[in-house]
């Protein structure tokens, strides 16, 4: 991958007054219901910056211009006041979600830009939006055809920014180069040292590090620090995610499914002295993601309950050694794009908010019928009157 070539910081007015971005922690807080909002609801370019973020989620998104139309969007959940607004984050990449970080201030995406010819990648980069100034940071990586990332998450302490992307070749149908690197919060470019094996797509955090997992490793690098560890583990986790003191592990990866078939579920281990990970099933429902830990022994995670159809996803705090779990975050059910939510996992350890219900916002569909059908009378009468003449 190119070396740094620059960044730019971006500070666009607000048109109203953000959340205090001097808020502590402490008095930040994720509601425990999340509900879906309006798609023609207004965005951080007309309302402003959110403020710290309790909640993340991918929803549908409507204009007015576009009434028939849809976009997928990202709403942000305020964890000062609960409130609800969709993000506008300049030159974002559609196809790649972006990443809140664990405390909630910034939100990390990949940075768009006109693909070469013929080619589909529009990634140039990645960039960071801080949640409560609107300021973009921005990292761009030249390349000749973009970027082609396959994952983006963020450090423990919520420093860096990490991205694990290869670079699009002149066959649009192939990439290679794949690397992890992280961006800092000025825009700095930090590589692992060494080799990296293969990333499975998801990344997890312990402490101020991040950890990914690939071919029975499981690897864990702190971009501050440049130190970087490598446990053996027996099996290949999609996500991981180790405890605050580093012994215990809670991971995604392929286990029995009812039928014989393999699907997605959720592994509880605890590293031997010789540094090894051995894991074992330990909750029922297909795994989703694993969202941070609560306290040293219970995680937060997103599942699927297999005896449900609609309405299968929810947030659950589970405990690791025995594996009861107990619902933490119910969400409004009936759409699909709204089913995996990500939260700011620093705020997993404060107390719950009560929960507040979005405005419905206006149909502008309705609007347009109404404008139509008085339309059709007004042409109507003029028709009966030109008759009766």
């Amino acid at each position: 991958m190119p070396v740094l070539a620059g960044f730019v910081v971006q500070n666009p007015l607000a048109r109203t007054a953000p959340q205090p971005a001097d808020v502590p922690g402490s008095r930040l807080h994720i509601p425990d219901h999340l509900y879906r909002l309006s798609p023609w609801a207004k965005g951080t370019d007309e309302l402003g910056p959110p403020g710290p973020v309790a909640a993340l989620m991918r929803q549908d998104r409507r204009s007015v211009l576009g009434t028939f139309g849809s976009h997928e969007g990202w709403v942000a959940v305020s964890a000062v006041d609960g409130s609800y607004r969709f993000l506008d984050l300049p030159n974002v990449d559609p196809d790649t979600d972006p990443s809140l970080s664990p405390d909630g201030r910034r939100v990390g995406y990949v940075l768009a830009g006109d693909p070469p010819q013929g080619h589909l990648s529009h990634a140039v980069g990645f960039a960071i939006y801080d949640t409560s100034t609107a300021e973009v940071t921005r990292l761009r990586l030249p390349t000749r055809f973009g970027l082609v990332p396959e994952a983006i998450g963020w450090t423990g302490d919520s420093r860096f920014l990490v991205a694990y992307a290869g670079q699009q070749m002149a066959d649009p149908a192939q990439s290679n180069a794949y690397k992890v690197v992280a961006m800092g919060l000025d825009g700095s470019l930090r590589r692992p040292p060494g080799a990296v094996d293969f990333v499975q797509p998801k990344f997890g955090t312990w402490g101020a590090a991040i950890t990914w997992s690939g071919d029975h490793l499981l690897q864990v690098w702190n971009p501050g620090t440049g130190e970087r560890k490598t446990f053996a583990a027996a099996d290949s986790f999609r996500e991981a995610r180790l405890g605050p003191d580093g012994s215990r592990l809670v991971g995604i990866g392929e286990g029995p499914a009812p039928g014989d078939a393999l699907t997605d579920r959720f592994y509880s281990g605890q590293k031997t002295r010789g540094g090894a990970v051995r894991a074992q099933l330990f909750l029922a429902g297909q795994g989703v993601h694993v969202l941070g830990w609560i306290d040293g022994n219970t995680v937060a995670v997103t599942r699927i309950h297999e005896d449900t159809q609609t309405a299968g996803y929810q947030i659950d705090a589970a405990d690791v050694t025995t594996g009861v779990a107990t619902p933490l975050i119910t969400m409004e059910a009936g759409d699909e794009f709204m089913l995996d939510p990500t939260v700011a996992s620093d705020l997993l350890r404060n107390p719950l908010s009560g929960h507040h219900r979005p405005d419905a916002g206006s149909d502008p569909r309705h609007l347009l019928l109404a404008a139509f059908v008085v339309l059709c009378g007004a042409v109507v009468l003029l028709l009966i009157r030109r008759a009766n003449r």
